[in-house]
């Protein structure tokens, strides 16, 4: 066999088994989800048997990884990911969480969230008040913020200036959070009514 082909073959072989271990599966469940013997799988492990070309769009999808992983051609299980975690500022367990959320069927339920404007609003109360945990202390009700921080907590999500923003203190922690449950509870509601009224559509037609 060609040098570099019996490096692929190596390669291969290797990262089938450290996947598979990495994900706690066994032998049996890799032979179940590629419809072969057990036998066959430890033999692709061990490198006794070729993997089929067929199968690696399978078990590059089984572990979330690119083809040229599993040859040993790249280091990046996935390349694409790299460049969403650069394009979005996203860190790679984030979106390896998006990723199992996808598998899970909850990107749905996520889209739904996210593409709200009120998400927005969460999301800045969230940062206000670790903003606030980070300078403020219970004995120091008042400190001095940077003016980027400062700007950053007394506009909401359309720029414009909100009343009582800067209270520092444990009790503005309490308030940004009970500001951004409120805000959730809101998003929730509405997105049950719509479910609510699609169903209804849908019964009638």
């Amino acid at each position: 066999m060609h040098e570099r082909m019996m490096v692929i073959v190596d390669a291969l072989k290797i990262r089938l088994r450290e996947l598979r271990l990495r994900d706690g599966h066994k032998p049996e469940t890799i032979a179940n989800y590629l419809g072969c013997a057990v036998r066959t799988v430890q033999a692709y492990e061990r490198g006794e048997r070729e993997f089929p070309i067929d199968m690696i769009p399978l078990i590059a999808r089984l572990y979330n990884v690119s083809a040229d992983y599993l040859f040993g051609l790249s280091d990046e299980m996935q390349p694409q990911a790299k460049e969403f975690e650069q394009a979005t500022g996203l860190s790679e367990k984030s979106v390896a969480l998006l990723q199992s959320m996808k598998n899970d069927g909850l990107a749905e339920s996520l889209n739904l969230l996210l593409e709200m404007n009120d998400f927005k609003r969460i999301v800045r109360w969230f940062k206000t008040a670790r903003i606030i945990n980070k300078h403020c202390t219970d004995s120091d009700k008042v400190t001095e913020i940077d003016d980027e921080a400062y700007q950053g907590m007394i506009e909401d999500t359309d720029g414009k200036a909100m009343e009582n923003a800067w209270f520092p203190g444990e009790s503005q922690i309490e308030m940004c959070l009970l500001r951004a449950t409120n805000t959730l509870e809101q998003m929730f509601t509405t997105i049950m009514e719509e479910d609510k009224n699609n169903g209804k559509c849908n019964e009638e037609n």
